[in-house]
């Protein structure tokens, strides 16, 4: 973290608002960790970037907003993962 950053983030929230204050502010009810990454927020997907005419394979890893939390890393509710066909079930 830049000090810029946290210059402003001192003038945002003001000087006496602690670091616990500030994550229960902005992460609100969502307290659960994403199963899906982990609470990264990010997914990693490998691609083939080869041309089809190419015989060799040429994978790439690029990262992926997930999608069951959208990118925050926490959600609401508590998915528990299903069958691979079903995807996640909320609970």
């Amino acid at each position: 973290m830049k000090i810029h950053e946290v210059i402003r983030l001192r003038n945002v929230y003001g000087g006496e608002t602690t670091l616990n204050d500030l994550v229960n502010l902005i992460q609100g009810n969502k307290i659960y960790r994403c199963p899906k990454c982990g609470g990264s927020g990010t997914t990693i997907k490998r691609v083939n970037c080869a041309q089809y005419w190419e015989c060799c394979d040429d994978y790439k890893e690029i990262k992926v907003t997930c999608d069951l939390c959208n990118g925050e890393g926490y959600t609401e509710k508590i998915y528990k993962p299903r069958m691979v066909q079903d995807g996640w079930k909320c609970e």
